[in-house]
């Protein structure tokens, strides 16, 4: 069965000694495909390790288009930046390949690439390598009254009914868990 790899950029920089004429990576766009054009394709894509062209290519997230191409066979991406519980999944299906991870370069110190990252790997499928976080801001002038200073007050103040968040599922329920109280050490059991 053909599959993906759902690692991210980070994998074709990372394998030892494999040069490839072309890989194409599928990204979310905008700034956030653009930084990794310039920190990964501009930075090692005349290097000895990947040793060819790197493409990028924007889509909407999720695993349907993926799917989509695995099941038919005609695979035209290498390389697919997703969300953690799509990594999860896209690898329980089968959707994506396992990568050996001894292909990877060890740190100076000798460090797994597995040791090393900051945060732990799901599967074989994936190697995380884009690190983010939720900025809550808001405008002054926009609330009467007190100032949301948390996080908990613009959830459930009555004073902000207008307000935008994020989209994702895993998101909102982050917010809203660590405004009710919860720890954000707490969080690793929920979809991390």
């Amino acid at each position: 069965m053909l599959t993906m790899t759902a690692s991210a950029v980070m994998a074709m920089i990372g394998f030892v000694g494999q040069a490839v004429a072309e890989v194409t990576v599928v990204s979310w766009g905008g700034a956030y495909t653009m930084s990794q054009q310039k920190a990964y394709a501009d930075t090692f894509s005349d290097s000895a390790v990947v040793g060819g062209k790197v493409k990028f290519i924007n889509y909407n997230g999720g695993l349907g288009e993926i799917r989509t191409q695995v099941e038919s066979g005609t695979i035209t991406w290498d390389i697919a930046d997703v969300l953690p519980h799509e990594a999860r999944v896209g690898c329980d299906e089968g959707l994506f390949e396992e990568l050996p991870r001894d292909v990877f370069a060890k740190a100076p110190d000798g460090t797994s690439m597995d040791d090393d990252i900051m945060v732990p790997v799901p599967n074989d499928c994936v190697v995380p390598q884009i690190f983010w976080s939720y900025m809550p801001f808001y405008k002054r002038g926009t609330f009467s009254g007190a100032q949301p200073v948390l996080l908990a007050i613009s959830l459930t103040s009555r004073s902000s009914p207008v307000r935008g968040i994020h989209t994702w599922a895993n998101a909102l329920i982050e917010m809203a868990l660590m405004a009710d109280g919860l720890q954000q050490e707490m969080l690793q059991g929920y979809g991390h």
